[in-house]
């Protein structure tokens, strides 16, 4: 992670790191080694919304939001939010560095570690803080995103699949198209790229092995402690660095079982991340599921400072406490929450 404190946290930049260039201009698909095809825009990798169900909610989410955005409403004073995207295309650069803008107009950006403290209650949340995190280890946060964060001081953690990583075209094709349903192939960030970016202050965490859904796992431990606890022995491997932090595939609620919490847990991560949104409550929300707000560069701003406002959080925490007996070992404070 950059190093950053919460007195003066755009002062001391982080060391150099010189990504490499975009493989292509904009607009352009870059063609691999391989001899496939890469995505650099979005669009050439982002499916639309598919059959008219789909086209009128797409319709109706974007008028509500535009409205609700467009009210600019005032956030808490005191407030810790999490925010996490998939990617930055080419043709995304300008817009992410906009978001970036806005969000540090309203409060600023905290590395994992302090993002978590502040979670234990070990670290007041006084002022308003994001955390901001990738998912889906794609190289283009390496080349488009990371010059921007390190213009503006700002911290970030990749989470990356570690089966994935360095995959070639065909690599990437299949978990592009079979594993995560985008409808063009994404290159995949490259180990010596992700240690260059853990040395120069970014950190870089667990997306699990192979991105599958937990849920589908619970009847197989010894696949899900593979595919948690063999991730984390991985990067730490290749990127001689400790791996504390883990995000899981798909982030859905209905993951967060028993055995999941356990391997989570006995494999040694600090705290683990979520893809629904909620807010973050000191000393209630469980460092196991913590909830983050999604975004893609690609979305209207009006959307995003609407979401980074604190708005469809719905009230929810996220879980408030872990199962049976890891809730005396792993929790500082017991939940008060009903």
């Amino acid at each position: 992670m950059f190093v950053r404190h919460l007195n003066h946290e755009t002062r001391n930049p982080p060391p150099s790191f010189n990504p490499p260039p975009a493989a292509s201009r904009a607009g352009e698909i870059n063609r691999s080694p391989e001899r496939g095809r890469y995505a650099n825009e979005w669009r050439q990798a982002v499916p639309p919304p598919r059959g008219l169900l789909q086209r009128l909610r797409h319709i109706l989410r974007r008028t509500s939001l535009s409205f609700l955005g467009g009210l600019q409403p005032v956030p808490e004073k005191n407030f810790l939010r999490l925010l996490y995207c998939h990617y930055v295309f080419d043709d995304q650069v300008k817009a992410f560095e906009q978001i970036l803008q806005v969000l540090k107009g309203i409060g600023d950006f905290v590395n994992t570690d302090t993002c978590v403290d502040m979670l234990e209650g070990n670290r007041e949340i006084k002022g308003r803080f994001f955390h901001l995190s990738f998912d889906d280890g794609f190289r283009n946060i390496v080349t488009n995103a990371v010059p921007v964060l390190r213009k503006y001081g700002i911290p970030a953690i990749l989470f990356v699949p570690t089966s994935w990583a360095g995959a070639d075209w065909q690599g990437a094709k299949r978990f592009c198209l079979e594993k995560t349903g985008y409808s063009g192939v994404v290159e995949m960030a490259r180990w010596e790229e992700l240690k260059r970016l853990t040395g120069s202050g970014m950190e870089v965490g667990s997306h699990t092995k192979n991105h599958l859904h937990w849920a589908d796992l619970s009847q197989d431990p010894d696949l899900l402690w593979e595919e948690v606890a063999g991730s984390k022995h991985l990067l730490e491997k290749q990127l001689g660095r400790e791996c504390k932090y883990l995000a899981w595939p798909f982030g859905a609620p209905v993951d967060g079982n028993p055995l999941f919490w356990e391997s989570v847990h006995k494999a040694g991560y600090r705290a683990c991340f979520g893809a629904c949104r909620g807010s973050v409550q000191p000393q209630q929300t469980c460092k196991y599921a913590i909830p983050r707000h999604h975004f893609e560069p690609q979305w209207p701003l009006s959307h995003i400072r609407f979401f980074a406002s604190g708005h469809m959080e719905g009230g929810q925490q996220g879980l408030t406490s872990l199962p049976g007996d890891l809730e005396e070992e792993t929790t500082p404070t017991p939940s008060t929450a009903p």
